[in-house]
């Protein structure tokens, strides 16, 4: 596991085993392209307030980067999710900043030029 980002190279390595390296190129580009919309949402949706909205797309996210390697991300977006969607600024700034390591780090190695 990449120790600054907490990626998962073995599950990486696994995924690209299973859909070949074009295969996961395409998820990975998948990722990039519905993940940048959810997490601009989000930043409009900021609230101390309970919300299912914000539970669901914490959920998703949480889900996709689990499945994709990306565990600091996943284990963000699990705890912002088990908040019952409770999302404030000092959430934002940790989670947009660890969303942009994981995004950097995809289009880097996967050459993606989504969002």
């Amino acid at each position: 596991m990449n120790a600054d980002l907490t990626i998962d190279e073995h599950r990486l390595r696994d995924l690209e085993s299973d859909f070949g390296a074009d295969g996961l190129a395409m998820v990975v580009e998948a990722y990039l392209e519905e993940s940048v919309e959810v997490v601009e949402a989000l930043g409009q949706l900021l609230s101390d307030e309970p919300d299912q909205s914000r539970v669901e797309h914490f959920h998703f996210l949480s889900g996709a980067a689990h499945n994709l390697g990306a565990r600091r991300f996943g284990d963000l977006c699990r705890h912002l999710e088990q908040k019952n969607g409770r999302f404030t600024a000092n959430d934002y700034s940790a989670f947009r900043a660890e969303y942009q390591a994981v995004k950097d780090y995809f289009v880097t190695r996967f050459g993606q030029s989504a969002a």
